[in-house]
């Protein structure tokens, strides 16, 4: 059963939004009350039950007073082009038409942290200047300096937006009459559609790289296009294009542990960083993305890379810098999951919640150590308490049909899983979980077409999963 619930919970990694305001909408689209104690040029500081919490406008949509609203991202362009307005292509290109129509509009970025130097890719978003990356390349940093395929180099003026849960950074350059890429639509990508990323290697060589798409993975609560493009770590922030030449995602990160496979953040999911006003100064933007958003980036890439120890030691700096970061409390609960530590969980767990109690995804990771620490009873409290919270909450209704499982009800888990699908369609780790309850009982059948279903819309089936289907009778 441990090893069950493992499998469930490492599929569900909450991304953890802030709270500010007295009412106040988050630029995810969640509001939240609490009540303001100090606001400066830089910062609000908010009493939430009792606890006092520093925030940074640029995270903030909007701030609802009893004697005012104050917009911190602003629907009007503040520049005259963005890849926004382009118009999306809709003619096959070959590799070699695609690289010479857009590698001038992709850009090396060097990024000087601390004493650390890290280079990295990004891209032409406006023909004012706007270049995105990722924010773990540029994220906390005293200089960044880009370099165009004409050999132009120019130093980042300012922060237009970024976000360090997302990994983007938009950051503005003073240029003009840049030629910037086109945006295509991530939704639309399918199971082995082609792909293509154009690098450039830390000397400044420029080339074109293939590859097609695996599927959609949800890590640390963030989806991910899953791909074969055989990306390296210089190549973090490289556009990825679809077969007509639109950018459909950034390289992100590979994953050795999962035979080399790389990620990309979708690019619909970060287009709303490209239309803002507010621009912040790099001084700014080094304290407010200060060393511990850094150092949660750090513990991330290292738990990719397999390191998970480093990783939680990492974020236990982190949470010394920042005791009120709700994130690195949270990722570092799922950490010591990973290792087994699952007091040390639960204790992190209790302290996320405290600082942010109406947050559902927060409860549905509940449900899982209270499962592993043997306390159904509880678990099924949470549970609830998500679903009170959202009741169109997917994971919610799979983490209700996890305790139901857990506890010998399972036409009633079956019944939990089939909901969160309902809601979800392509939830693939409840995929995962109905076959296998469906497999428990006996309805062999109906688990086989589940998972033709499953296969069907790219969700891949485990290898554990496809053997409870073979060995179904």
């Amino acid at each position: 059963m441990i090893k069950i619930l493992l499998v469930l919970i490492l599929g569900i990694i909450p991304l953890i939004p802030f709270c500010f305001g007295d009412t106040i909408t988050l630029k995810s689209g969640k509001i939240i009350d609490g009540k303001i104690t100090e606001k400066t040029s830089e910062h609000i500081k908010i009493e939430v039950k009792g606890v006092s919490i520093k925030y940074y406008h640029e995270e903030i949509k909007n701030t609802t007073t009893s004697r005012e609203i104050i917009f911190y991202q602003n629907p009007s362009l503040e520049f005259p082009e963005t890849s926004l307005e382009t118009k999306p292509q809709n003619t096959r290109k070959t590799p070699d038409e695609i690289f010479k129509e857009f590698s001038p509009m992709v850009v090396r970025i060097t990024a000087k942290r601390f004493s650390d130097y890290k280079t990295g890719v990004g891209f032409i978003v406006s023909k004012n200047g706007l270049i995105m990356a990722n924010f773990h390349l540029v994220g906390g940093s005293d200089k960044i300096e880009v370099k165009l395929k004409s050999g132009k180099i120019y130093a980042a003026t300012s922060i237009s937006s970024y976000d360090p849960v997302r990994d983007i950074c938009v950051f503005r350059i003073d240029a003009d009459n840049l030629p910037i890429v086109t945006l295509g639509n991530s939704g639309s990508l399918k199971t082995r559609d082609e792909l293509r990323a154009i690098t450039i290697s830390p000397k400044g060589k420029y080339s074109i790289l293939e590859g097609t798409v695996l599927g959609e993975k949800n890590i640390y609560g963030e989806n991910f296009v899953q791909n074969t493009i055989p990306i390296s770590l210089n190549d973090s922030g490289a556009p990825i294009f679809d077969e007509y030449g639109n950018v459909v995602g950034i390289c992100s990160f590979g994953d050795k542990q999962m035979n080399n496979f790389r990620f990309g953040v979708p690019i619909n999911e970060v287009k709303n960083f490209i239309p803002v006003t507010a621009k912040i100064s790099l001084n700014t933007f080094k304290k407010q993305a200060g060393k511990a958003y850094v150092l949660l980036a750090d513990a991330k890439n290292a738990d990719i890379e397999g390191d998970t120890l480093t990783a939680s030691k990492i974020l236990e700096k982190a949470i010394a810098i920042e005791a009120n970061f709700t994130e690195a409390h949270a990722v570092l609960a799922d950490l010591y999951i990973k290792m087994g530590r699952f007091n040390d969980a639960f204790f992190e767990l209790k302290k996320a919640i405290f600082l942010e109690s109406d947050y559902e995804k927060l409860h549905t990771k509940m449900v899982f150590v209270y499962l592993l620490k043997d306390m159904p009873n509880m678990a099924l409290l949470s549970a609830k308490k998500a679903l009170e919270i959202n009741p169109e909450y997917a994971a919610g209704y799979n983490s209700l049909g996890a305790v139901y499982r857990a506890t010998d009800r399972i036409d009633e888990a079956i019944q939990e899983f089939k909901r969160a699908l309902e809601i979800a369609p392509g939830y693939c780790r409840n995929y995962e979980a109905l076959i296998e309850a469906l497999c428990e009982k006996n309805d062999c059948f109906i688990a086989e077409k589940y998972q033709a279903e499953a296969e069907k819309i790219g969700c891949g089936v485990s290898s554990y999963i496809l053997q409870k289907v073979k060995t179904c009778r």
